[in-house]
């Protein structure tokens, strides 16, 4: 958890020299992006919380609490993109980027003395029961564990390639005709989205999973359908009230990713939960280059 921000805080001191070296401007953004890069950025971060709580909760609340810790990610994207706006309409960008330094060194100081290393459980044995029956069923049973862990790691991939692809649709979908939308008007769309979805994932998902005992699997279906509809209502959009509403539709769809967590590190050995969050997080990344490249080839050639 604590190298990312690390990471971050070199990146800023060199984003920072960037503003006062303008013959070295491009190449300082570009290695503070490498170095943010190198040292894991968000998508270690996402992976070490998620396998630090998988370890720490019991399964029957574990999609409750997932859903939580997405929730806070969610209203700090919100609060961050509020609070850089500000800073920069009313300051400047380098105050902007020393709050931003700053903050990361606040995440490393909470990490360091509030978080404690997690305790891993034992693996089950296995003595009870003939040796042969047993493993029979231990081979059964992983085979069926990897079928499932492919299965939800391309369901990650295909989500996340979407959601990029959506994204960049929409930035254009906005500004062209009927709609014309201001510049900022985009940044408030993003605002309400970013509030729906984690008031859906504090409230909604626990609700469902705790007192009517939705499983994984069936709030991962309501949340694909709740994006589709999304896709389709947005399709069909011709004011800027429609588009709004679209959003909140489509809020409803971010339970999937904390069901499929919640999912993969039930059907994973407890041992495991560490590298199955570190494919996940690869999937999501490589998801994330892939989306933008489609989206780049469907609107040059097609």
């Amino acid at each position: 958890m604590i190298v990312p921000s690390i990471g971050n805080v070199f990146a800023v001191l060199l984003y920072v020299a960037s503003l006062r070296q303008n013959e070295w401007t491009i190449a300082l953004i570009l290695c503070g992006s490498a170095v943010q890069g190198i040292f894991g950025k968000s998508s270690v971060i996402t992976m070490a919380v998620n396998s630090h709580l998988s370890d720490i909760t019991e399964q029957e609340h574990r999609t409750g609490e997932l859903s939580r810790l997405l929730a806070m990610n969610y209203f700090g994207l919100f609060v961050g993109s509020l609070l850089s706006g500000t800073i920069q309409e009313y300051i400047d960008i380098k105050t902007t980027l020393t709050v931003v330094c700053f903050l990361h060194a606040f995440s490393v100081l909470i990490t360091v003395c509030c978080i404690q290393k997690s305790e891993q459980k034992e693996p089950d044995s296995g003595k009870s029961g003939t040796p042969t029956g047993f493993k029979d069923s231990f081979a059964a049973t992983k085979q069926i564990t990897t079928k499932i862990f492919i299965i939800l790691v391309i369901m990650t991939t295909l989500n996340q390639t979407c959601e990029v692809g959506d994204q960049d649709v929409t930035v254009l979908f906005v500004r062209k005709y009927p709609l014309s939308w201001p510049t900022p008007w985009y940044g408030y769309l993003l605002s309400v989205e970013y509030t729906m979805v984690g008031v859906t994932l504090m409230v909604l998902t626990p609700l469902l999973t705790s007192y009517f005992n939705l499983a994984d699997s069936t709030i991962i279906i309501l949340g694909t359908y709740c994006k589709l509809i999304r896709a389709l209502w947005a399709g069909f959009c011709y004011e800027t009230w429609m588009v709004f509403t679209s959003v909140v539709i489509g809020a409803i769809g971010g339970m999937l990713v904390s069901a499929v967590r919640s999912l993969m590190s039930k059907h994973v050995d407890d041992s495991d939960v560490d590298r199955a969050f570190s494919v996940l997080s690869c999937a999501e990344s490589a998801s994330k280059a892939l989306g933008s490249f489609i989206f780049i080839v469907r609107i040059c050639y097609f």
